[in-house]
């Protein structure tokens, strides 16, 4: 184990001081939420949180994690440039959603898709259940 997550386990053993001691910003709270829910389905989310998300939610699929190939699908593109396009609302974006049948948006505040969502959400097809200062949380309809 490394870093502050080896030291926050050793003091508590708690999964709640590794979110607070944790060199990343994880979306603790929403990660409570759809565990609560416990729903399932895909989470379109952001690349950093990828792994983290497989460690808490183990009934749910990530969209992304830090094990994402490079090298190109049958459509030309890698799996991060279809990620990096969706993010940014590339034409094409919402259908990549349906396409991978994606349940949940677990993405940061301000960012392309967030501006664009948050304005209409149910026009897109999802609805906020969940912000805070570093997360928002779509559930779609």
């Amino acid at each position: 184990m490394h870093g502050r997550y080896s030291l926050a386990a050793r003091q508590n053993g708690s999964v709640e001081s590794y979110c607070l001691t944790s060199w990343l910003s994880y979306p603790c709270e929403a990660i409570d939420y759809l565990r609560e829910m416990n729903e399932g389905g895909i989470i379109y989310n952001r690349y950093e949180w990828g792994g983290y998300l497989i460690w808490q939610l183990p009934d749910y699929k990530v969209f992304v994690d830090g094990r994402m190939p490079a090298w190109p699908t049958p459509s030309g593109k890698s799996p991060y440039t279809i990620y990096l396009e969706t993010l940014q609302n590339q034409p094409g974006w919402q259908d990549t959603l349906k396409e991978y049948n994606v349940s949940w948006l677990l993405i940061s505040p301000g960012t392309f898709m967030d501006l664009l969502i948050g304005d209409g959400p149910e026009e897109y097809g999802y609805t906020e259940v969940k912000r805070g200062n570093q997360y928002v949380l779509y559930k779609r309809l």
